[in-house]
């Protein structure tokens, strides 16, 4: 029970939200929208003609003319319904807001009067099932296939429904979607609450026992170090003899540089990038402290630290110098100590300011 206590923050629930939508989509306005358009058929005619050779199906085949030139019409039409919806939507929430602004129309009355006005006028309010700030917003009943579907709208709603309030559920205007408008109504919220212990207890077993293993690694890691270095301090035992000695596995690497991405027969319960971001911060013959790893850990000992020939330091200066510059004017780039000193003695970095 104690770490389930200390670890309580651990075991909080997400705030959650519930509310109902009603969608205004721009499919239900196409008919009004091409009532509107003059030459509708003659602008999809022509829009065909000119890509039909590009309109090609899922299996690269040519597009039907059929569907082709339904899709057409549909991308032509959808600016204007969609508009239509927009205003259809404005309309009904400022109607909504006014009918439920009295002080006599509270908390679920101001819902009941929402999702009331919305029947009367054939439109079929949704309730979603509880989401939190940036999750999906699904439906809270299944579909006749009995699964849940996702409401389609965008992420404006999660932040949205998070500021209203249950005596103030309505925003003050209706969201957008990508083909919809929307309006909502917040019905529930689930405040963030810590879960009883009995409700957590095979996370919190399950937690302290991860916990436990790590604790005792770090403490015979960091055991084993003050072993090691008092050892290798006399100079009488390698590396190597202290680690087997100890009963902790020792694993030759073989040479590598910084630019190493794999090694053959390289199998260790650490990453190399880990490995050799350890080493390059060593001095040569130098160990260092214990770091643990997941479930693991390790000490590294740099055995030898061979600098690069002038040769090889003028063919990756040469080759890196495009993007060193680059580094350069972005303020984000610099050169090691040592590569700094080998270019100046050559007389590099002069050469390389020289060229920029």
């Amino acid at each position: 029970m104690q770490y389930y206590t200390n670890n309580m923050p651990s075991y909080r629930t997400t705030e959650t939200r519930a509310a109902t939508f009603v969608e205004f989509a721009a499919t239900n306005y196409f008919s009004e929208a091409e009532s509107e358009f003059d030459g509708l058929q003659q602008l999809v005619d022509d829009e065909y003609q000119l890509t039909k050779d590009t309109l090609l199906g899922e299996d690269g085949n040519p597009t039907p003319e059929a569907d082709a030139k339904a899709k057409i019409k549909s991308d032509l039409l959808l600016p204007r319904a969609k508009l239509l919806a927009k205003k259809d939507a404005y309309a009904f929430t400022k109607e909504i807001i006014e009918q439920t602004a009295s002080t006599n129309v509270v908390g679920t009355n101001k819902l009941a009067v929402f999702k009331g006005q919305a029947l009367l006028r054939g439109l079929n309010p949704v309730d979603s099932d509880y989401f939190n700030q940036f999750g999906r917003i699904g439906t809270k009943n299944p579909g006749p296939d009995g699964v849940k579907t996702a409401i389609d709208v965008s992420a404006e709603a999660n932040s949205t429904a998070f500021r209203l309030t249950l005596e103030e559920p309505f925003p003050n205007e209706p969201l957008e979607s990508k083909d919809s408008w929307f309006f909502m109504g917040l019905e529930d919220v689930k405040s963030s609450e810590v879960q009883p212990y009995i409700d957590v207890k095979g996370r919190v077993e399950s937690g302290y026992r991860r916990d436990k293993v790590r604790e005792l690694l770090r403490e015979a890691g960091e055991a084993f170090y003050l072993t090691l270095t008092n050892e290798l301090s006399d100079k009488s035992k390698s590396f190597e003899q202290v680690v087997t000695n100890a009963g902790y596995e020792f694993i030759a690497i073989p040479e590598f540089d910084i630019q190493t991405t794999t090694l053959t027969n390289f199998k260790a319960a650490v990453s190399l990038g880990t490995i050799k971001n350890t080493a390059f911060g060593l001095g040569e013959g130098e160990v260092s402290e214990f770091i643990p790893s997941g479930q693991n850990g390790y000490i590294v000992q740099l055995v030898e630290l061979k600098e690069p020939s002038m040769e090889q330091v003028e063919l990756d200066y040469t080759n890196s110098i495009p993007r060193i510059q680059t580094q350069m004017r972005l303020g984000t780039g610099g050169f090691p100590d040592w590569i700094q000193k080998k270019m100046s003695e050559s007389g590099l970095m002069n050469e390389g300011q020289e060229k920029e």
